[in-house]
């Protein structure tokens, strides 16, 4: 397969966010993955990701795309919103069941489709993976003025 460009689908992973903790905000890098493999392979990149974008989010994104993507590799990266928690309802109301942004089954069907769309587009989809978490540092996150002890209490152990 002769390569024409590259597509982005995922969520700020992909779009190259982080948190600036000087500036106290999220910024863009100007060296972000997509940005840099452009210029390393001298071919487009289209990036479509966005920050908090979910699996099922990214599938109707792109199906509302209807461009064909002959000769374009598509590079696929959810899961991290996808399996996060309302975790202000989780520290609120720690004994009651609570499930992620996205079910397991959503998430799966989502990720088949968004490959047979790609597939019968004319592209190739290539899956990657979540950088790993540190756990302190992301419980940390989520439990800004939230209740630590409800949210442990409904994980079931201290990280």
């Amino acid at each position: 397969m002769k390569i024409g460009s590259i597509q982005f689908w995922g969520d700020s992973i992909f779009k190259g966010i982080v948190f600036d903790e000087i500036r106290g905000r999220y910024v863009i890098l100007k060296k972000s993955a997509a940005r840099l493999i452009g210029e390393a392979f001298n071919i487009p990149i289209i990036n479509n990701s966005l920050m908090g974008r979910t699996a099922p989010e990214g599938l109707e994104a792109l199906r509302l795309q209807e461009e064909p993507l002959d000769n374009t590799l598509v590079l696929i990266e959810y899961g991290g919103n996808d399996c996060d928690f309302n975790w202000e309802e989780v520290a609120a109301q720690p004994n009651r069941e609570h499930l992620p942004n996205t079910t397991l089954a959503q998430f799966s069907e989502s990720l088949k489709q968004t490959v047979e769309l790609v597939r019968r587009r004319g592209g190739l989809p290539i899956f990657c993976t979540l950088p790993p978490l540190d756990a302190v540092r992301y419980f940390e996150w989520i439990s800004r003025g939230l209740s630590k002890e409800g949210i442990l209490k409904y994980l079931g152990e201290v990280p």
